[in-house]
Order: C-alpha cells, then structure tokens, then sequence
C-alpha cells in the first residue's frame, strides 16, 4: 500500500478521541460483565492483555447467579418471540410511495408481485438457516442485556458460500454516533493471527514484526489491527469521493485496515455502503453507547450478590458452627467424623459447645426475594415466564393476555429500536449481498416502471404481531363486538331513504384484519380484480331484472293479438 501519513495520522488521532470518550463506561461494563456474563468478560486493557487463551477462574466472585439466569431467559425469549428459528419473522412489502398513492398503485396487492417478494424471502430464510445467525443472535440479546450495546457484522463467507454473522464484544469497539442519532463512526481493535494477516495483505506491506513472524513461521502469533469504518467525507487523506464511479472505494463509508504501529502507512483502503449494524437498547441524551437492563438493576445485582454471599457464610456456621472449647482441652480436640476425644467423666465443665448466632435469618430471605423480584423485571422476565405462570394453574388465560397486551406496550419502545436499527440493518446487508451474488429473483414486470421503490419489513414474531394487531386494530376490536347492536339500528332505520351501513367501508375493515394477521398472498385477491366481478355481477343482475320484466310484460299481454272486443279499454288503447 502506498504510503499515506495523512491517512495513518488521522486515523490514530480518531481514535485515541474515541477511546478518551469510550473510559467512562468501562469500570461499568467490568462490573456488569463479572456478575452477569463473565465468559465475556471486559477487559479494558484489551488487546494489550490477549483475552482468547486465559486460563484463570471466571465468575469466582459470583455469589447469586440469579442475574445470570435473567439474562439468559429474556435472550431466549427474545430469541423465541422475535426471531424464532422455527418460525416465520419477517415478510417484505413495497412501501408505497406518493406517486403510487396518487394512482391508486396497490402493489401488495397484485398476485405477481406478492409472490415474488415470498419467493425473496423464502430465499433470505433459507440462507439464514444455513448460516451462523441464530446462535450469533442469541449471543446479541445476551450482550445487550449486560452491556445495552450490540455490534454485528454481516459478511459473506466466500469460501464456504455462506452467510457469517459475528457478534463482536464491544471491548473491542468505539463507536460514534451522527447528528441524528444513528451510529456511523465504528472503530474496531483486534487481534489477528500472523496467518490471517498473511491471506489478506501483501507480504511487504506489512510490519517488520509480523514479517519476521511470517519467516519463522509463527503462525498463530497474533498482532493487533485497526478496522476504521465511517463516513468517507470525513476522512483525511483520501480523494473526493466520486458518486458516478462504480468500485470498492468509491462508496459513501469508508474502510481502512492499518497496524497501529505504521507511521505512515495503511493495509488497505476500501468502501463500504453501511457501518456494522449496531443496537442500543436505550440511549440517553448526549451518550453514545447503550444502556441494557442490568444497568438499571446494577445496585440490586450487586446486593443480592453480597446478600447472597451473607448468607452463605451463615449457612455454613449453622452446619458447621465455630465451637467453644474447654482451655484443658487445648490440642486434644477435634470436630472431626469419627475422632474419640477422651474426656473427665467426673468433670463438671462443659467439654465443647457451639457459638450462639444472632440475626433474623427469614427477614434477610424475604430481603433476597423481593431484589429477585426486581431483578426479574428489569429483564422483563414476567412476559417470557408468563405462559409458565398459566402452566402451573397461577393465571387464567384471560389474565395471561391482559397482563401480554400490557407487557407489549411497555416492550414497544425497545422492540421498535430493535427493529429499526438492528434488524433492518442486518436484513438490508443480508438481500445487498444475495442480490451481487444473483440469488434473488428478477423484478417482475408490474413492477419495472416503479423500480427503485423502497421495500420494508413487517416482523412476524408472536411479540411484534402482538404489537402490531394492537396497533392496526386498536378500534376494530370494539367496532366488532358492536356489529350486534349496529345490526339492531339497521332494522330501526329501515324505514329510512339510506342504510347506516353505508357509513362504513367494510372493505378496507377486512383488509386491515387479514393485513393485522398477515394473511398469506395466496389468499388475498386485488381489489380491481374484486371490483370488476362486483361490476359485472350487477350488470347482470340488471340484465336479468330486464329480463323477468319483459317476462312480465309479456304474460300480461299475451292476448294483444286477438283483436279485442267492441268497446272493451283494450280497443281503447289501441285507438
């Protein structure tokens, strides 16, 4: 790689800012990581200190591994509600857009379009199937519900032909976010093993340590690396990027490679249409990193952890209690299984007796379970755990739904988040890829003349169906159950010129039902293919009453052609 010290200068002085930005989180995540997930632990002296071989005793310090469990039932909850491997979660539609509005355009709703869009989609689960995803997502909601900040990539794993999705720690990343409010600055710090380095770069662009490395084949030695990506424009030392031209670099995001070592150099300089797919499950004012459950339920993990700990200490004195013991005894008495300690029969002393423990050990029980309890709502673990509940004979069924509907509005915030800057990112990244590699199906031609129209996801899983019916039903609910009594004022006006039926469009009522319910392409029919049958059915109908009524006419004038009698009104008529 030619050398570049503007390029190398701006990168290392990027990111020491964002490290300075980065150390106020860090004693958190390292707090949190250690009580709750300490198979990821932070380490923020990462990758100084290598992370991958250590060998020491994780989560000794864990006394309650109550908020471990939290954890892990709300990532399998998410798992199973959002985006369950053995269901469907997600169906594409083209969002319609002004012009189409304006022409009456419904492309949903035509036949040939929603079958391709299920043919693209068929096709997205089937590559997601077979790649890393699932596993990759599960470990994504345990991460944020430790650390509230999820970075993934979505890379295309060329010599296998499939999908590769990774998870990274956030330890090893530093991330900013734009004005308005979406990360595109992310700066990874790594480890790569000499052998990666060598099948990706040129032997000469590398440094002399990794170099010698190569020579002796230390294969699996590892060096550090920084991944810089963010938007190019901002980036000194690199060309004016140019829209028209079609490459690699030539894109909207920059992404650099570089020793952190170079002085005035880097490995590689690429483009990229998007930065990692980043989630946060809340965010305050001014912060850029997220915040996850467990740092709202921070003091009361750490409580109970000592609390717990307490009580372990007490526990074992009631079983093995310390012991009071007579001087004459001194080194010739053992509490030991078995052991014979030979004693003054005559003696009026106490030969040993066990320490008298004070405290109320029920009030620090009943303590530990109510910060249990708060534990378990911060995770929202009362949604997931809510069929159990009905299980075990503790709720009804109605209950259940209520206390769903309720837990769905209170999760709308997070999933509405989780939708838009996670899953869409990493669908949008997912169909990008599929499409340079020509597997998805052509446009078809109801669709040629609107190409370029935006496409957006409805998520199918129990938890967003569940918001989404509440949300596109909220009236119908109650407009059904009143049908009845409408049906009552229908027979009360028909006297009346007009129906009050006719104040409603039960047309676009049932279509906003089977759209709450996502009913499938197969079953729905066009509405223009609907109203030329209405159209041609009352043609008919018209048709027919003209019909009878020429019947009518006829029967009732048979006799016109026999002369009528004199002076009869027939004779009259015809006049």
């Amino acid at each position: 790689m030619p050398s570049n010290p503007d390029l190398a200068k701006y990168i290392k002085k990027r990111l020491a800012f964002l490290k300075d930005q980065r150390k106020p989180w860090e004693d958190e995540w390292d707090t949190l990581s250690e009580l709750i997930m300490p198979t990821r632990r932070f380490d923020s002296n990462y990758p100084e200190n290598n992370m991958t071989d250590r060998g020491d005793d994780i989560g000794s310090d864990i006394h309650s591994s109550y908020a471990m469990y939290a954890n892990r039932l709300m990532a399998d909850g998410f798992l199973g509600q959002i985006v369950s491997p053995g269901n469907p979660w997600f169906k594409s539609f083209i969002d319609r857009t002004p012009e189409m509005i304006a022409e009456g355009f419904y492309p949903n709703e035509l036949q040939p379009i929603r079958l391709w869009l299920d043919e693209r989609d068929a096709i997205v689960y089937s590559e997601l199937e077979r790649s890393n995803y699932y596993s990759e997502m599960h470990m994504a909601f345990m991460d944020a519900g430790w650390c509230g900040t999820v970075v993934q990539t979505v890379e295309e794993d060329i010599d296998n032909a499939v999908l590769n999705f990774q998870t990274q720690h956030i330890m090893e990343y530093y991330i900013r976010e734009n004005a308005h409010g979406n990360v595109d600055t992310a700066y990874r710090v790594y480890k790569v093993s000499a052998r990666e380095m060598f099948k990706r770069w040129y032997y000469e662009d590398l440094s002399k340590a990794v170099q010698k490395a190569i020579d002796e084949e230390e294969w699996d030695k590892t060096f550090t690396i920084i991944h810089a990506i963010e938007p190019r424009e901002q980036v000194a030392g690199l060309p004016i990027r140019k829209e028209t031209a079609v490459d690699k670099i030539n894109k909207p995001y920059s992404s650099i490679y570089m020793e952190p070592d170079s002085q005035d150099s880097v490995l590689e300089i690429s483009g990229r249409d998007a930065p990692p797919v980043v989630w946060r499950w809340v965010t305050m004012a001014g912060e850029h990193y997220g915040r996850g459950p467990a740092s709202w339920a921070k003091n009361d993990i750490k409580a109970l952890n000592n609390m717990t700990r307490d009580m372990l200490v007490r526990s074992q004195k009631e079983v093995d209690p310390p012991m009071l013991v007579d001087d004459s005894f001194y080194g010739n008495f053992s509490t030991n299984p078995g052991v014979i300690n030979y004693f003054n029969g005559m003696s009026t002393k106490r030969v040993a007796e066990p320490v008298p423990l004070s405290g109320n050990y029920s009030i620090a029980g009943e303590e530990r379970r109510q910060k249990m309890d708060i534990i378990s709502k911060h995770f929202h673990n009362d949604f997931f755990a809510i069929l159990q509940s009905m299980e075990q004979g503790r709720k009804t069924a109605e209950e259940v739904r209520a206390i769903q509907n309720e837990q769905a509005i209170l999760l709308a915030p997070i999933t509405g988040r989780l939708e838009q800057d996670f899953l869409d990112g990493q669908l949008d990244r997912v169909i990008n890829i599929l499409q340079n590699a020509n597997k998805l199906p052509p446009v078809p031609e109801e669709l040629k003349d609107w190409e370029g129209t935006p496409m957006r996801m409805n998520y199918l899983g129990a938890l967003p169906q569940l918001q989404r019916r509440m949300r596109l039903t909220s009236g119908l609910g109650a407009f059904k159950s009143s049908l009845a009594n409408v049906a009552q004022l229908q027979q009360m006006a028909a006297q009346a010129q007009e129906s009050v039926m006719q104040n409603f469009d039960f047309d676009e009522i049932i279509r906003m039902e089977a759209d709450a319910y996502n009913l499938p392409a197969k079953a729905s029919r066009p509405r223009a293919i609907v109203q030329e049958e209405r159209i041609a059915k009352q043609q008919m109908l018209i048709e027919q009453q003209a019909m009878a009524q020429a019947r009518e006419a006829a029967s009732a004038h048979k006799d016109l052609s026999v002369a009528p009698e004199e002076g009869s009104p027939a004779e009259a008529l015809e006049g």
